[in-house]
């Protein structure tokens, strides 16, 4: 099976500014294509960001869930 990393790139972190948080789906969820996958927190703010592809979650950047975008 395929492998596909997602994620935001530089160019939407730079539109949303410094983001409070971000709700990451679980390890083992399945994500679908054009459906919201994860949600960005900033102000007062929710966004749902669409996944562009399908398929299961098999990881997810630790980075991200302490405020880092390593």
């Amino acid at each position: 099976p395929a492998r596909v990393r997602i994620g935001m790139d530089d160019f939407a972190v730079k539109l949303f500014g410094k983001i409070d948080s971000i709700d990451l789906p679980q390890i083992g969820e399945t994500v679908v294509q054009g459906r919201p996958a994860w949600i960005v927190h900033h102000e007062n703010r929710h966004t749902p960001m669409l996944a562009p592809v399908s398929g299961e979650v098999i990881g997810v950047n630790p980075g991200v869930e302490q405020g880092k975008t390593a």
